[in-house]
């Protein structure tokens, strides 16, 4: 799957392939307004009053705080995005649109558009500074505890959007007991695997900004750990299964590579460690997936690392004394994959 300009008609077919489409016009003038216009919409809760019925353009000027004009302009931005349906001036969510924006569905991404519109978006004005610098925005180190609340909402409409496909697929070794997610304080993936392995017990390793903003698991086998992976010890042989989902993005070469040693050594003979991330593609070309390459000068920007090809990712695994295994993709998020890797049945002495 790859996000890219498509023909609606054989005229349009005709006109991209003669190069008569201003495809500058669409990504330098209408993008950005329709980007910003989903943003406002899920934070100023226009899907949401929608979704509860308000189908004019007056209702939700009035529910959302808006002016009714400039509310009817963004309503029809939506409707030609595809979020809504319009009939005679009355607005409904279409079926997409209730799936990822609707209150009442499990993969809302609202808070990940909430957080992008209050956040991410001022960082965008750095990215000129970063490609003149090599200085990014290194989030992490500057967050107040508003910016980590959104922050970990924001993680966890990402995670809810994936959970059920990662734990489906996740090659989990035959009898595990006890694994560890690197930087999961939302619990999410740790819950999902649980609910089809009941026995596998967890430990969550985050960052205490991260973890302080989270309700406690709930759960007497989950257990939240406070620290750091590049500096809180692991014990040997200790693990059946080590996640670390989203976060080598945040890390550089040398980093991953540390982190990859030390999750070797915390696994026991036969474990699984899995990388799951967005991927950057191994040739930048217009075959290859925007996801992957847009991830990586956006995480360039915001964490200063980025994406890394899968096998960048498998050299730190070979490196680290591990077998890397199938890299597993999602069938609905393009550009994203599990790599995992596994280590000996039974580790060599020294």
């Amino acid at each position: 799957m790859k996000l890219k300009t498509s023909p609606e008609n054989v005229f349009e077919w005709l006109a991209l392939r003669l190069n008569l489409v201003p495809l500058p016009l669409l990504h330098g003038q209408m993008f950005p307004v329709i980007a910003k216009a989903v943003l406002l919409a899920a934070d100023k809760g226009v899907f949401h009053a929608v979704e509860a019925g308000l189908e004019s353009a007056e209702a939700v000027a009035a529910t959302c705080g808006l002016q009714v004009a400039p509310a009817r302009q963004l309503l029809n931005v939506l409707a030609s995005s595809g979020y809504l349906s319009c009939k005679n001036h009355r607005y409904r969510l279409s079926p997409m649109a209730r799936k990822w924006v609707g209150s009442k569905s499990r993969s809302d991404l609202s808070d990940l558009l909430v957080y992008n519109n209050r956040v991410v978006w001022k960082w965008m004005e750095h990215l000129e500074t970063y490609l003149e610098t090599g200085s990014g925005v290194d989030y992490h180190k500057s967050f107040n505890k508003e910016e980590w609340d959104l922050y970990q909402n924001a993680m966890r409409a990402v995670a809810r959007s994936e959970v059920e496909e990662f734990a489906r697929k996740c090659p989990v070794p035959e009898k595990a007991r006890l694994m560890l997610d690197i930087g999961g304080a939302h619990g999410l993936h740790v819950k999902a695997l649980r609910a089809r392995y009941p026995a596998l017990e967890a430990h969550i390793l985050d960052l205490p900004g991260a973890l302080d903003v989270q309700e406690e698991p709930g759960e007497d086998s989950i257990t939240t750990i406070q620290g750091n992976i590049l500096e809180t010890d692991l014990v040997p042989e200790s693990y059946d299964l080590i996640l670390m989902s989203s976060l080598a993005h945040h890390f550089s070469w040398e980093e991953n590579r540390f982190i990859a040693r030390k999750a070797a050594d915390a696994l026991k003979p036969g474990g699984v460690y899995v990388i799951n991330e967005f991927v950057n593609p191994e040739h930048a070309d217009r075959k290859s997936g925007l996801v992957g390459t847009s991830s990586n000068l956006f995480f360039g920007l915001t964490s200063t690392s980025g994406t890394w090809t899968i096998a960048e990712t498998q050299d730190w695994q070979k490196e680290a004394g591990l077998k890397p295994l199938k890299p597993i993709g999602y069938a609905a998020i393009p550009g994203r994959f599990q790599i995992p890797a596994r280590i000996a049945s039974a580790k060599n002495p020294g």
